[in-house]
C-alpha cells in the first residue's frame, strides 16, 4: 500500500484500480459516463491529460475538476467515476 510521488503515476494507479473495480461489476472504462477529479493543486491537472487519453481513449464522460485538499498529503489526485453498464457498447 504505497503512494507514488508523481501525479502521473498516481493517475495511472487510480485508473487501474477503477478499471479493476468496473470489471468486477461486469463493466469497463468504456462505460464511464461521469468523472470527478479532485486535485489539491489545480495547476497540476494538465499533467494527467496523457494518462487520461491513454486509458479513456474515445470515452467522453461528463467531467468536473475540483481543487481541494485530500486526506493524505502525499495524495496528488483522486478520481471518482460513475459508469452505466453497457453504455459504451
Amino acid at each position: 500500500m504505497t503512494i507514488a510521488e508523481g501525479i502521473e503515476e498516481q493517475a495511472e494507479q487510480c485508473l487501474r484500480n477503477i478499471s479493476a473495480a468496473l470489471e468486477q461489476a461486469g463493466s469497463g472504462l468504456q462505460d464511464i459516463v461521469r468523472v470527478i477529479y479532485v486535485v489539491p493543486h489545480g495547476p497540476d491537472f494538465p499533467a494527467i491529460f496523457p494518462v487520461l487519453r491513454k486509458h479513456l481513449g474515445q470515452v467522453r464522460p461528463a467531467a468536473m475538476m475540483i481543487s481541494a485538499g485530500l486526506s493524505d498529503p502525499r495524495m496528488r489526485l483522486e478520481i471518482q467515476v460513475t459508469a452505466r453498464r453497457g453504455s459504451g457498447a
